[in-house]
C-alpha cells in the first residue's frame, strides 16, 4: 500500500505553490529570490589570505617553479583549473606545473611518494586547492626541504593549525568568515579576488562558471546565500569552453535550462565517472579540457573511418561511455555484496567488504546502499589487515555527522572528508568493535512506511497553472532544497488510450484532465498491457514539469511510485 502524508511545515497551499515550498524549507521566498551582493563575505575575513597572496606574488616575481596538486573530484578539478588559468593569464611565462593523482580517489598528500604522485623537481611553491589542510606531516616535511606550501581549502580542520609550517586559507577555521558552505573552488575564487585587488586586475569573476560547477558538484548548501549567489551568477554566464560544449552536448536532457538540478544530474555524474574509474590519461585529459588544451584525438567510427575530435568532444564522449560502464559496475558490486547487506540487517550501519578493483566505485555504491537500506554505509577493501574505502550516509539520517562518529569511536586510522561523504581506514581487528560502537549509539530508524510530501492534489484539481508553478521550482532545487514530492490522487488511466514507447518499450504515457503522465515502471506497464479493465484508478508520488519536445511545451507528470486503487 502506498502511504504518504504532508511533511512537517507543508501547508499544501496550491494557490501559492512556490511560496508554500519555500515556507516548508524555512526560507523567506521574497528575500531568497532577490539575493544580491550584500550577502558577499569580505575575503579579508579568511585567515592568512594576505600572507597567501604575498607568497604567490613573491614566487612569481622570482620566476620560481610553482606546482598545483589537482584533487580528484570536480571541486578539486575546477579549483585547480581556475587557479592555473588565472596565473597563466597574469604571467604567461610562469613556470607552472600541475600534478594529477595516479590513484583516482587519493585525497590530498597521503599518497605522496608512495606511487600516487611526486612533487616535480625544482618546485619552490606547492599549492593544494581543495585539499591539504590536515596533511601536516607531509606538508611540514616539504617546508623543511625548502618548498613553500599554500593550502586553499574548505574541509574540516582536524589539526592544531599552530603546528602547521604551511599557509592555510580555509573558511572552516576562519571565525569571521560566515559561509561554511563555500567549496574549495570558492576559496580559490576568494584568493583570486584578493589577487585582483592587490595587482589591480579584474579577472576573478571570469571564472564564476567553474565556481558554480565546483560548488554544485560538491553538494554545497544552496540555502547559504553567498553560495547560492555565486552559483547563480556563474550559471548565468558560462565562459569556460569545455563546460559550454558539455552543456550543449547534454541539450537533449537539459533543454536550455542551465540550473543547479540539471548540472547535478547531467554534467557532474559524467565528470565523477571519469575521475572514479577512468585511467590516468583520461583524468589528465579531463583537467586539460578545463584549461582549453589544443589537443586533438582520432576517433574510429563504428561504421569505419576516422574523425578528428577536439579535446572537449573527446572527453565528453569518453565520459559518457565511462558513466555507462560505472553504472553497470556499480550494479554488479551492489549485487555482489547483497548477502552482506542482509547479514547487516540487525545492525544500525552497513559495513560491506569487497574485492572491487576500482576504488572509485566504492563511494558511489555506498551512496546507493545507504539510500536503499536507509542506513549509514561503509564499503571497504582489505589489504594486509587494514580495511580502507568510503563512508556515505543517507538523506534524513538521524546520525548527522557520520564521519565525526567514526572519528569519535577511536577505532579508525582515519576518517577524512565531509560529515556524510568521506574516506575511511581501520584495522581489520576493529571491525566487530566498530559495529558494536555504532549499535550502541542512539541512531533512530527512519520510518519509511510513509512518504513525506510537499503537496497532495487530486488529479481532477490539477491545472496547467499549477503545473507551471511546480515547474518553476525546478530552477531552485539543489543541496538542502530537494525536489518536491507531489502526491496526486485518483488518476484515471484508460488502457486502450495508453501509449507504450521507447527503444525498449519501457515508457508508458497517457493523459488525464489535459495533463500527460509517464511511467517507467516495467511491472506497471505489463499490468496495463494485460488489463481488460475499462479504466485503472491510481494514486502516485510524482514530479511535475513543463516538458518541451520538438518546439512544443506541455505539462508532464513523471510517476515515481504508484498504487492501483481500483
Amino acid at each position: 500500500m502506498l502511504k504518504y502524508k504532508l511533511m512537517e511545515g507543508a501547508d499544501n497551499d496550491l494557490k501559492h505553490i512556490v511560496r508554500s515550498y519555500f515556507n516548508a524549507n524555512n526560507i523567506d521566498m521574497d528575500e531568497y529570490m532577490h539575493i544580491d551582493k550584500s550577502c558577499i563575505n569580505d575575503y579579508h575575513n579568511l585567515d592568512n589570505i594576505d600572507t597567501a597572496v604575498n607568497c604567490l606574488i613573491r614566487h612569481l616575481d622570482n620566476k620560481d617553479t610553482i606546482s598545483i596538486l589537482v584533487d580528484p573530484d570536480p571541486d578539486g578539478m575546477t579549483s585547480a583549473a581556475i587557479l592555473y588559468k588565472y596565473i597563466k593569464r597574469i604571467q604567461p611565462e610562469a613556470d607552472l606545473r600541475y600534478i594529477i593523482h595516479n590513484e583516482p580517489k587519493a585525497h590530498g598528500l597521503a599518497g605522496m611518494g608512495k606511487g600516487d604522485f611526486t612533487i616535480p623537481d625544482g618546485t619552490k611553491l606547492l599549492i593544494t586547492p581543495d585539499s591539504g589542510t590536515n596533511d601536516i606531516d607531509q606538508l611540514n616535511s616539504l617546508v623543511e626541504k625548502g618548498i613553500d606550501c599554500l593550502v586553499l581549502d574548505h574541509h574540516i580542520v582536524e589539526i592544531d593549525p599552530s603546528f602547521a609550517e604551511y599557509i592555510i586559507v580555509n573558511n572552516q577555521s576562519s571565525g569571521k568568515y560566515t559561509d561554511k558552505y563555500f567549496s574549495g573552488v570558492g576559496i580559490v575564487y576568494e584568493f583570486l579576488r584578493a589577487l585582483d585587488d592587490t595587482l589591480l586586475y579584474d579577472y576573478a569573476d571570469d571564472y564564476l562558471d567553474l565556481v558554480a560547477l565546483g560548488n554544485i558538484s560538491d553538494d554545497m548548501s544552496v540555502k547559504e546565500y553567498q553560495t547560492k549567489y555565486y552559483i547563480s551568477r556563474g550559471l548565468q554566464n558560462i565562459q569556460n569552453r569545455f563546460l559550454k560544449e558539455f552543456i550543449e552536448a547534454q541539450e537533449y536532457s537539459i533543454k536550455g535550462r542551465v540550473n543547479i538540478h540539471n548540472i547535478q544530474f547531467y554534467v557532474t555524474p559524467i565528470l565523477n565517472a571519469i575521475i572514479r574509474i577512468g585511467d590516468y590519461a583520461e583524468r589528465v585529459n579531463l583537467f586539460e579540457a578545463f584549461l582549453d588544451s589544443p589537443k586533438t584525438f582520432e576517433h574510429v567510427l563504428p561504421g569505419g573511418g576516422i574523425e578528428i575530435e577536439n579535446i572537449y568532444q573527446h572527453v565528453i564522449r569518453v565520459g559518457k561511455n565511462t558513466k555507462s560502464k560505472q553504472d553497470r559496475s556499480k550494479n554488479d558490486l551492489k549485487s555482489g555484496v547483497q548477502s552482506q547487506i542482509l547479514s547487516n540487517e540487525a545492525n544500525k550501519i552497513c559495513i560491506l567488504i569487497t574485492e572491487e578493483s576500482y576504488a572509485g566505485l566504492l563511494g558511489v555504491t555506498a551512496i546507493k546502499v545507504a539510500e536503499d537500506e536507509q542506513k549509514p554505509c561503509l564499503i571497504v577493501r582489505k589489504k594486509d589487515g587494514v580495511m580502507s574505502g568510503s563512508g556515505r550516509n543517507f538523506s534524513g539520517s538521524s546520525l548527522t555527522d557520520f564521519r565525526g562518529a567514526c572519528e569519535e569511536s577511536g577505532l579508525f586510522i582515519y576518517a577524512q572528508g565531509h560529515p556524510s561523504s568521506f574516506g575511511v581506514s581501520f584495522k581489520e581487528e576493529n571491525l566487530e568493535k566498530i559495529i558494536e560502537f555504532f549499535n550502541s549509539l542512539d541512531i533512530q530508524k527512519v520510518d519509511t512506511s510513509e512518504i513525506l510530501c510537499n503537496f497532495i492534489v487530486g488529479a481532477e484539481d490539477l491545472t496547467k497553472k499549477m503545473m507551471k508553478d511546480f515547474d518553476t521550482l525546478n530552477d531552485y532545487y539543489g543541496a538542502e532544497l530537494p525536489m518536491a514530492k507531489i502526491a496526486i490522487e485518483n488518476i484515471s488511466l484508460y488502457p486502450k488510450g495508453a501509449k507504450i514507447s521507447g527503444k525498449n518499450s519501457n515508457v508508458l504515457s497517457w493523459s488525464d484532465n489535459g495533463i500527460k503522465y509517464i511511467s517507467f515502471d516495467p511491472d506497471f506497464i505489463k499490468q496495463v498491457q494485460e488489463s481488460d479493465a475499462p479504466v485503472i484508478m491510481l494514486n502516485a508520488i510524482c514530479a511535475c514539469e513543463m516538458n518541451t519536445y520538438k518546439g512544443f511545451t506541455y505539462p508532464q507528470v513523471k510517476v515515481k511510485k504508484l498504487e492501483i486503487i481500483s
